[in-house]
């Protein structure tokens, strides 16, 4: 590659990257083409709209890389861990109310970096456990319908980042499609946080106002489960550290921006090149790509947990040959329809 040029040379890599990937099936065919589409951005330095402009928005792919770290997250049992992690300090049970307040911070801290369905079905087992532990689990009890709304709640105030709720990312992409402005992940963070935790605290108020007032209920000095807290596995350890890299590559150029100025030569490579987008995507390759024990597949997430060659749709090639998004291709899936002729999706 000594004969190309420098902006050439990245590009000419993640081909090769892509190509050698594809022939060895190493990592599912679809994965492969995410992960390229990523480092095109993060490696090439190819512009974003250049590189997505094929998806229509980058929308598109945040909302895939974002599913498929909340699946991480499950299959490998992170959420339940982080969660009785929080609720058997003592400071969770200390009255109803904090008990109460800790149980809508975990819904709203999941619920930040996953749709609020899935941080509700997620948390609703750990909960009724909750419950159960407290004695609080029977019918007519006084503590089970302001938890099961402080749940639901929690997860839906989670408005902080723009990966908690499709209607975020929708916005901000209306916004730059209209007026030009791109707002990144740590903007719409300062933005929307303060008013994701003021919803929290008032619908913590009123719950306790409604159902707690003048309600004397007897609590543990530490919860205990029925199932002891096992000690951090390697594929836990390695999914948190993937979300790790994410969380800082959608920060990092916000933290440099603040530090350094806008005009930094560093900040305006961070903010070609760390977009949120190509974050989230970059984040989904890893999650097939990094060895891990104690899984199926030795990685994160297998290719029928992840759902490998359909996630959310696949990315197949439809028509005249152009890779595209097609909510229809199922990349051979009985369950799906193939991809035919003027199927492709609007």
């Amino acid at each position: 590659m000594s004969g190309l040029p420098p902006e050439q040379v990245g590009v000419a890599a993640v081909f090769g990257f892509a190509i050698t990937l594809w022939v060895t099936e190493a990592i599912p065919l679809t994965v492969t083409a995410f992960l390229a589409v990523a480092l095109l951005v993060i490696v090439g330095g190819v512009s974003q709209k250049t590189v997505f402009g094929a998806f229509g928005s980058s929308v598109i792919l945040l909302f895939i890389g974002g599913f498929t770290l909340a699946k991480a997250f499950e299959v490998n049992g992170v959420h339940e861990r982080i969660a009785r992690w929080i609720l058997t300090r003592p400071f969770a049970v200390r009255t109803p109310a904090t008990l109460l307040l800790t149980v809508g911070s975990i819904c709203l801290l999941f619920s930040l970096f996953i749709s609020n369905t899935a941080a509700t079905a997620m948390m609703l087992p750990i909960v009724l456990m909750v419950l159960k532990a407290v004695g609080q689990d029977k019918p007519g009890s006084k503590l089970s319908v302001p938890m099961m709304l402080m749940m639901t709640w929690g997860a839906s105030f989670a408005v902080g980042t723009p990966v908690s709720t499709p209607p975020n990312a929708i916005g901000i992409g209306m916004i730059a499609e209209a007026t030009g402005t791109t707002i990144s992940f740590g903007q719409w963070m300062l933005f929307a946080m303060p008013i994701a935790l003021t919803m929290l605290f008032f619908g913590w108020l009123l719950l306790k106002r409604l159902y707690l007032k003048g309600v004397t209920i007897e609590l543990p000095e530490r919860l205990q489960f029925d199932r002891p807290l096992e000690p951090w596995s390697q594929p836990q350890k390695v999914v948190v550290g993937i979300f790790g890299v994410v969380l800082a590559c959608w920060l990092l150029p916000d933290i440099l921006n603040l530090i350094l100025g806008s005009s930094n030569p560093l900040t305006s490579w961070m903010d070609i090149r760390l977009t949120s987008g190509a974050s989230a995507l970059l984040g989904l390759g890893l999650c097939f790509i990094v060895p891990v024990k104690g899984t199926p597949s030795g990685r994160v997430l297998t290719k029928e947990q992840g759902h490998g060659d359909r996630l959310c749709g696949s990315v197949d090639r439809c028509n005249d040959g152009g890779a595209v998004w097609c909510d229809r291709c199922g990349d051979h899936h009985d369950d799906r329809p193939q991809c035919s002729p003027g199927s492709r999706s609007k």
